[in-house]
């Protein structure tokens, strides 16, 4: 027998078909709700939709515990994160463009979106060259000395994409701009290509990866003589994830010495140039791994250390200690502050959202020249690239014209 849904006099249930004050045919009293005279029912479905009739509050009050009091918790933290960064990000001054003062040595890059790709996604981007050289143009007004082109493998893959590639940086010198190149690898190397012996299900064996990484990096140098080659991004943690095995700061460090010989070898100005991760605490992460083996190591096969930057406190923390750390160990290269953006609090909106970003930009550009930094780049342009200095119709913000004129002026 299936017994029917229960309800009771506040006909929570009522569109069910039941009787108010009726449950299953049974009166509803004190012996069913104190389990004197349990009611038996098939469905637990059922069973819970009782309890919810005939004691919704002390149900809810069950809720609370168990959902309601974690969420207010989890909402609360979020708030708290949110308030705190907001008062952190207030802690960048005011900046004004005519009192920051760049020195003629430290070059400036920003990032084209419209011409990289991102790691995972080669398979379905494609290069927008007209977005690219509107791009370029921009970084041309904006004072930029070079941009910056992220590759992932499968663009490499095809020759039309590649087309497009050549067109876009021989754009980029025509009017000026050096390039970096970014080569980022591939998530999943198991179709890398009939002439690959490997064939695994995505993550390539250490031996396999070490060719095939080589291999590309080589011909990009070829293809392009970059001005500067940023080779095995985000060392160990991200890039590791492309290969099937935990491998030792050693191991990656002499692979990156090798790889930048062999670039030499086909584009000899090219500067390379290995990005070192920041942790939110401001130390060098993995010191005492591959990016302290690498200062430590001060081999001349690497030029350049590149931090990233998304936050005052990340910024501030990370140069002291990246100064610190190489020197002490009497680094010889050169240390660039790269892929800077501002990701200020979702607090910030509208017209307050583009100042303290024009401030915090300035902020990095100021601490990069006072620290005798080599290089500031931006993560991109366009708001369609993130938190761009170029909203989505290519206007200006604040932070565009505020950059502009610091550029105009540098050496002065």
């Amino acid at each position: 027998m299936r017994w029917k849904v229960v309800c009771r006099g506040c006909r929570i249930f009522e569109d069910k078909g039941c009787d108010a004050w009726d449950i299953c045919g049974m009166g509803d009293n004190t012996l069913h709700r104190d389990g004197r005279m349990p009611l038996s029912f098939d469905n637990v479905d059922f069973k819970w939709e009782y309890y919810i009739a005939i004691n919704p509050i002390s149900t809810m009050n069950g809720m609370h515990k168990k959902i309601l009091y974690p969420a207010l918790f989890f909402i609360f933290l979020a708030l708290v994160y949110s308030v705190c960064g907001t008062l952190r990000e207030s802690e960048v001054p005011e900046m004004d463009a005519g009192l920051v003062s760049v020195s003629e040595r430290m070059a400036f890059g920003v990032t084209i979106i419209p011409a990289s790709s991102a790691l995972g996604r080669g398979g379905e981007a494609s290069i927008d060259e007209a977005g690219a050289k509107k791009g370029i143009d921009a970084a041309v007004l904006l004072g930029a000395d070079f941009i910056r082109i992220d590759l992932e493998k499968r663009t490499l893959e095809k020759e039309d994409e590649m087309d497009k590639m050549d067109s876009v940086t021989a754009y980029a010198r025509e009017r000026g701009l050096g390039i970096e190149l970014d080569y980022l690898g591939r998530r999943e190397w198991s179709d890398a290509g009939p002439e690959r012996t490997y064939g695994g299900g995505g993550e390539a064996e250490w031996e396999e990866f070490k060719v095939m990484y080589q291999e590309d990096a080589e011909s990009l140098a070829r293809r392009y003589e970059p001005e500067y080659f940023l080779i095995l991004p985000d060392c160990p943690s991200v890039i590791g994830r492309q290969i099937d095995s935990e491998r030792s700061p050693g191991e990656w460090l002499g692979f990156m010495k090798k790889v930048a010989l062999a670039v030499r070898k086909n584009s000899a100005d090219s500067k390379i140039v290995s990005e070192a991760v920041i942790s939110s605490d401001g130390s060098v992460r993995g010191e005492t791994e591959f990016a302290g083996e690498m200062i430590r190591d001060n081999d001349p096969a690497i030029d350049i250390i590149a931090i990233k930057a998304r936050s005052a406190d990340e910024m501030e923390k990370g140069i002291k200690s990246l100064l610190q750390v190489t020197g002490k160990h009497h680094w010889h290269g050169a240390v660039w502050l790269s892929e800077v953006e501002f990701s200020g609090s979702d607090m910030l909106s509208g017209a307050d959202r583009e100042i303290r970003q024009k401030d915090f930009l300035l902020y990095a550009i100021h601490l990069a020249s006072t620290n005798d930094f080599g290089a500031v780049s931006l993560a991109g342009l366009r708001g369609g690239d993130g938190d761009g200095i170029l909203r989505d119709d290519y206007s200006p913000k604040p932070a565009y014209d505020a950059i502009a004129e610091v550029m105009s002026d540098r050496g002065r």
